[in-house]
Parts: structure tokens; C-alpha cells; sequence
């Protein structure tokens, strides 16, 4: 049977649906409390709080919908989950919706949407001219749909803390498709990758430009390379290494091997110090690889098995870290291994040297 995927309805919490059949099951974790109770509570505090330059900005239509929902649209019949996913309508959620940082005018979507947009972008700590410069579709996008991005997020797990970062960084993010861009990230995630849910809000805020990444021409390719040369799948639910697979394969992660091995370690030596120290793909081979590499063998003088032993060599600063501890260690004529030399703490490096030159 194929694998289950995850599919988004706005009035449930996630779901899981096997693609063959119509029956749904829960995700194996389930938000408590529901993530767009939150989001509403927090909106609620946070539009107490306006300043007046603020609050004229927001249209009246929003200001109302906040402080007299309608109970009884709480009570209507969910959307029906076989329709196809479009503009969030379930009454459910209505409250949520209302919030005024979230929902712009219903009357039109014109100038008074647009100073909606920046005033609950700013209120989220995001540089709005910054984020409509990398990505001019914020100014066309409605409110609306926007927030149908955030509540989906907050589903999956992100906290509201999370999302002005992640806006911020990737303000693509905030005129995605939830089916066809952020939806297919997750599966991927959950069912590909395999990482753990309670790790997903930590691997998305590691790295968010993973949301805007194409999981069929970037994330995928990345991940079956990474199994290829030998990665166990472990080390890609670390977050950390979450990087790696925005990293494309031909210009990012063959270069890296192909570099190692033209230093003549073999093809078995240079998959082992990258699986052992991943960081080293995102490094830039000329301004960091290769001038680490030079002052190891020439001034240090170390060697391949040095870098086999310790391939986290290549993750401390050249000229911070390296060439400083070097020359102290040639000031006190001394030597030391090394990992010692680098990964000591400055307190404890200089205690090393006080006792090896006592002794």
C-alpha cells in the first residue's frame, strides 16, 4: 500500500488519508489547544495593545468582527473535506479568522487590505519594505489568503513566535499554495525524511527556506544523493543538517566530494569526512575549504590523516580560531593534537598552555 499522506483540511486538525481510500485518520500527534485558538487569544491580546498610528490602519469592518463574532456561525456544518482546499469558510474558525491582524476588509481589497498587510506584518517584527522588495506578490495578495498560510503553519506545529522569523527570512512563504507548495514540504518531511513531528517546528526554524523549496527538483534529489553516498537517515532528521537538503546537487553537494577526492583522499575517505562533519557541503570551496586546507598541510604541518581523524577541522573560522591558537602554540613553542588546539574554549586553551609551559 502506498504510503499515507498528509492532507490539509481548514477545519480539522491534520489528517492523514491513504490516497486510495475516502477515510481519514488522524496525524499521530493532535494540538492541545487547537493551534487556531491560540493564534486567536494571542491576535485578541495583541490588538488590545495598538497604538492609535497602528489601529487607524485597520479596516472597520476587521475592528468589528473581532469584538462581536457570531455565535452561531459557530455551529454550522464543517466543509465538506472532499472538496478541493480554496479560501478557509468553515465557522469553526471563525473567530480566529476575525482576528483583526489577520483578516482584512470584507468590502474590498484595495488600499485599506494593503495597510492591513503592513501593519500585521510590522506588528510581527517583519520588515514589510524588505519583504515586498524580495517578493512583490505580498502587495497583490489578499489577507485573506495569508493567513490561511499562517494558520496552516500554526497547524503543523509553528508557534506565532515562529512565524515572523520565518516571514522575515522567507517572505515567498507568505504567497505560497498550501496544496501544491507548503503541503508537499511536509510529506516530505514526515514520510520521505522520516523526522519525528516534535522535530518539525525545529527543523522548519533552522531552516525555513526549506518551505519554498521544490521537494521534486531540489529536496528529493538532495535526500537520494545523501542516501547514496552512505548518509544514515538519522543524520537527516538531525536539524542541523536540514540545510543539505535545500542544497542542490550538482553545483553544492558533487563539488564538495569531487574536491576532497582531488586532494587525493580516495572516494571512501572523502564520503567519510562529509558524513562526518555534513557542514563541510555548505562551505565555499575557494574561500573556505581550500585556504583551510593550505595552512593545514603548509603551516601547520598536518596531513590527510589529520583530516580523516578530525574532519571538523574545516568548521572553525580560519582567521578567528586556526591561525591564532597556531601561532600561540608556535609563541610557546609547544604543540598540541589537533582537536585540542581548536575545540578548547579560550578559558581552557589558556590553561593549557600555562601547564604545558610550567612543565
Amino acid at each position: 500500500m502506498a504510503p499515507a499522506e498528509l492532507i490539509y483540511l481548514p477545519h480539522l486538525r491534520p489528517t492523514i488519508a491513504p490516497p486510495v481510500h475516502s477515510i481519514t485518520t488522524r496525524l499521530p500527534f493532535s494540538p492541545s489547544p487547537p493551534y487556531f485558538l491560540a493564534a486567536s487569544n494571542s491576535l485578541k491580546a495583541l490588538h488590545k495593545n495598538f497604538s492609535t498610528s497602528t489601529h487607524r490602519f485597520l479596516s472597520k469592518s476587521t475592528t468589528q468582527a473581532l469584538a462581536d463574532p457570531n455565535p452561531s456561525k459557530l455551529n454550522a456544518d464543517l466543509r465538506n473535506p472532499n472538496e478541493p482546499f480554496g479560501e478557509i469558510t468553515n465557522p469553526t474558525l471563525h473567530l480566529a479568522e476575525n482576528s483583526p491582524l489577520l483578516l482584512g476588509s470584507s468590502s474590498d481589497y484595495g488600499c485599506d487590505d494593503f495597510r492591513e498587510k503592513l501593519s500585521w506584518l510590522e506588528l510581527m517584527g517583519v520588515d514589510f519594505k524588505k519583504a515586498l522588495r524580495i517578493n512583490p506578490s505580498i502587495g497583490s495578495t489578499r489577507l485573506q489568503s495569508i493567513h490561511n498560510v499562517v494558520h496552516f503553519l500554526q497547524q503543523m506545529g509553528m508557534q506565532h513566535k515562529d512565524l515572523g522569523r520565518i516571514f522575515g527570512m522567507c517572505p515567498h512563504v507568505l504567497t505560497s499554495s498550501i496544496d501544491q507548495d507548503l503541503m508537499p514540504v511536509f510529506n516530505f518531511l514526515l514520510y520521505e525524511v522520516k523526522t519525528p513531528q516534535e522535530y518539525i517546528r525545529k527543523t522548519i526554524n533552522r531552516c525555513p527556506r526549506i518551505l519554498t523549496s521544490s521537494v521534486k527538483d531540489r529536496l528529493r534529489p538532495a535526500l537520494y544523493y545523501l542516501l547514496r553516498l552512505g548518509f544514515p537517515n538519522i543524520r537527516l532528521v538531525d536539524c542541523s543538517n536540514t540545510i543539505l537538503l535545500v542544497s542542490s546537487v550538482e553545483n553544492t553537494l558533487i563539488p564538495k566530494l569531487e574536491y576532497l577526492e582531488s586532494l587525493g583522499f580516495s572516494h571512501r575517505d572523502a564520503v567519510n569526512i562529509l558524513i562526518r562533519s555534513p557542514r563541510i557541503f555548505t562551505y565555499s570551496i575557494d574561500n573556505s575549504l581550500r585556504p583551510k586546507y593550505y595552512y593545514l598541510i603548509n603551516k601547520i604541518g598536518g596531513s590527510h590523516r589529520d583530516l580523516i581523524k578530525f574532519p571538523q577541522y574545516f568548521s572553525f573560522n580560519l582567521e578567528r580560531r586556526i591561525k591564532p591558537r597556531h601561532r600561540l602554540l608556535l609563541a610557546y613553542n609547544v604543540s598540541l593534537p589537533l582537536p585540542t588546539m581548536l575545540k578548547a574554549s579560550d578559558e581552557d586553551f589558556w590553561d593549557i598552555l600555562q601547564k604545558l609551559q610550567a612543565g
